[in-house]
């Protein structure tokens, strides 16, 4: 068979993506991504943050700057008051619905 009967052929095939983030039972925060074409065929994979932040980090990343590692830095604590803000408010949620019921309040 020669080269000049191949043909291009584009496939699109749908794929959905769903993200979330957890702490596994090793106490790691993990990005859990699930990709399925189906709801029979659903692939999870798991990458620790901080793999994610040390190839962020790679001394041989050319696209590191400092610029870029401020600003993702910024985003991160950001992002992390507005965890800690919510965490906070359930809380003393739970907390003041102990107190209402005279009963003490264990969070774990």
């Amino acid at each position: 068979m020669s080269n000049d009967s191949i043909e291009e052929v584009v496939l699109e095939v749908p794929i959905g993506l769903e993200y979330d983030l957890e702490i596994n039972k090793d106490g790691v925060l993990v990005v859990q991504t699930e990709l399925w074409l189906d709801e029979d065929m659903v692939t999870p994979v798991s990458m620790p943050f901080y793999l994610m932040v040390d190839g962020l980090l790679d001394s041989t990343n050319k696209d590191l700057n400092f610029n870029t590692l401020f600003a993702i830095a910024n985003d991160l604590t950001r992002e992390a008051e507005r965890v800690r803000e919510v965490a906070i408010r359930i809380e003393d949620s739970n907390a003041n619905v102990a107190d209402l019921f005279n009963t003490s309040f264990d969070p774990t």
